[in-house]
């Protein structure tokens, strides 16, 4: 897949997720519920906001200067590979 590619499948998926959010916001005002499908919500942003965090890391440019190393996750210790 090319970058060009890549990037077109990335708007088309953030189009749909921005999307998905918009409907359920109509969906909360018409029930009066502000939770209604808060965890779908948390999930599309998740996920946007975890390949963001990877694309940055394979190519920082500008950012480097502000980034610093992620977390251990999972148990680990900053000295594991």
């Amino acid at each position: 897949m090319t970058r060009e590619e890549h990037n077109q499948k990335l708007e088309r998926r953030i189009q749909r997720g921005a999307h998905m959010i918009s409907v359920l916001e109509g969906r909360r005002r018409a029930s009066g519920d502000p939770n209604l499908g808060s965890n779908i919500e948390r999930m599309i942003i998740g996920r946007e906001l975890e390949d963001l965090e990877h694309e940055i890391g394979l190519d920082p440019g500008a950012l480097a200067p502000y980034i610093c190393a992620p977390a251990p996750r999972d148990g680990q210790t900053s000295l594991e590979e």
